[in-house]
């Protein structure tokens, strides 16, 4: 009989026939983006598969497909569990943080699905309160853990590791550690960075492999943006925590479509166990309700067939008429006493930008990768704290920062994912004092190809979300 040894990282599967192997590694196997224009694809020595199954070993987390696999194949098989088992966790009917905070019935729920199912995805939109879930867990299981078994919280970009240390250590009333940003500092519970310790795992000699130790000893980890694990330096980082039985991915959004994406992220945490919507958060008066205004951009010149960059360059980044278009709707809502958060994709588009706002005399502050830490973090207290009428800011704030006074949104980016789309929506989503409304100022780029059929892609995931989508003419 098929037998498979469970492992907390990876898993093992033995005593099968090597025709149901095949079949079983065919089923763990997803086409590469791109695939067809390799040469090895083109020599007919790649079938342009990934595939997780090698020699007879899969993910844990792809344990379910490969159970569901072999029952699709009509084959029996025998699971020996060989994992050390945590004591049982009584999960409590309410949980209080530091602050004040009581968690909300549905972020306690999520709780307690993510104690008893040990590993998976809780799939929160933002503004769902990912670190207070995270919190709630981590509470929970820290008095049944020892303390040489630290528990990581990994992220990403240095907002993201700033915030959240400060917001655990008070939600936890705890020190919390600090790996990442030039820090070390190791305690039970830490925020980690995945830059940081990805590079380490490379470059560490076998002689002192601090990192290599710290990621075998964390016995539970909670990836937040946990999306990004489709990338080489997160899926490396979290496959390395062999002995974390507890492992739980946070983000706000899983995009189907993505295969290759979706099967390395369930690869590290399992499937979702719990997701929470924007829809359910803006019924039940959590999140602020979207509304949508797509501008129209018919005045543009209208923009040949070209190379995507040189059509992005020319339509969006050094687009006078559109840029313009857009100062003249953030120039109104600074009279009117509402704070504007800028999205762009290059630095040059922001300084085009931020020159022109900066001509009219409206305070503006401009922040990106470039800019010090320093920089970026008093910029963002000083626009928390309403000194600063006009944010513009790139992809570094699109995931994770909190900054609750975003009265309106002004999306010059373009692009059209689906994923993309929804975090930086997510920027504006705090609940709002009145009617608790974000305004979203959107493109209507319908003078080239490309971007009108980006603009069409964006539409659709501001109605498969439900929100209000109206159009606006100056």
């Amino acid at each position: 009989m098929i037998t498979i040894k469970l492992g907390n990282a990876n898993s093992k599967v033995t005593n099968i026939d090597k025709v149901i192997k095949l079949q079983l590694s065919e089923a763990l196997a997803v086409k590469v983006p791109g695939s067809e224009y390799s040469p090895k694809y083109q020599e007919g020595v790649w079938d342009g598969k990934l595939r997780f199954l090698k020699w007879s070993s899969f993910p844990t987390g792809l344990l379910d497909l490969v159970l569901s696999t072999l029952t699709q194949l009509g084959q029996d098989y025998v699971i020996e569990d060989s994992r050390i088992q945590p004591p049982s966790i009584i999960v409590p009917d309410k949980i209080e943080l530091g602050g004040g905070i009581t968690l909300r019935d549905y972020q306690l729920q999520s709780v307690s699905k993510a104690i008893s199912s040990a590993r998976g995805i809780i799939n929160v939109a933002t503004n769902g309160g990912k670190t207070e879930i995270a919190c709630g867990i981590i509470k929970c299981l820290i008095p049944t853990i020892e303390f040489n078994l630290p528990i990581a919280f990994f992220t990403h970009s240095k907002e993201i590791f700033i915030q959240t240390h400060k917001r655990l250590e008070k939600r936890l009333g705890m020190k919390v550690g600090r790996i990442g940003s030039g820090k070390w500092e190791e305690k039970q519970v830490n925020v980690v960075m995945i830059p940081t310790v990805s590079r380490h795992l490379r470059t560490e000699s076998d002689k002192t492999p601090r990192t290599k130790d710290f990621l075998s000893r964390v016995i539970c980890f909670l990836g937040d943006e946990v999306h990004h694990a489709s990338s080489d330096s997160w899926y490396e980082v979290l496959m390395a925590c062999t002995q974390a039985y507890y492992r739980f991915g946070l983000t706000g959004t899983v995009d189907e479509d993505q295969q290759l994406n979706k099967m390395k992220l369930q690869s590290v945490t399992g499937g979702i166990i719990h997701k929470i919507s924007n829809e359910f958060l803006i019924k039940e008066g959590h999140s602020a309700k979207p509304v949508i205004y797509f501008i129209d951009m018919s005045d543009c010149d209208k923009i040949p067939k070209g190379d995507f960059s040189w059509v992005y360059d020319k339509g969006i980044v050094n687009n006078k008429i559109r840029n313009s278009k857009f100062c003249d709707v953030i120039e109104q809502k600074v009279w009117e006493d509402k704070q504007s958060l800028v999205i762009v994709n290059h630095i040059d588009h922001g300084e085009n930008v931020l020159q022109e706002l900066t001509n009219r005399g409206i305070t503006t502050e401009f922040t990106h990768g470039g800019r010090t830490s320093t920089f970026r973090e008093e910029v963002l207290d000083r626009f928390s704290n309403g000194e600063i009428p006009v944010l513009i800011a790139t992809n570094i704030l699109d995931e994770g920062v909190d900054l609750s006074n975003i009265n309106c949104l002004f999306m010059l980016s373009g692009g059209k994912s689906f994923r993309m789309t929804l975090q930086r929506v997510g920027r504006g989503l705090r609940v709002k004092d009145g009617d608790n409304v974000v305004e979203v100022y959107d493109a209507l780029d319908l003078f080239n190809g490309y971007l009108a059929e980006h603009t069409l892609e964006r539409h659709d995931h501001y109605k498969w979300e439900g929100f209000d989508i109206k159009k606006l003419e100056l």
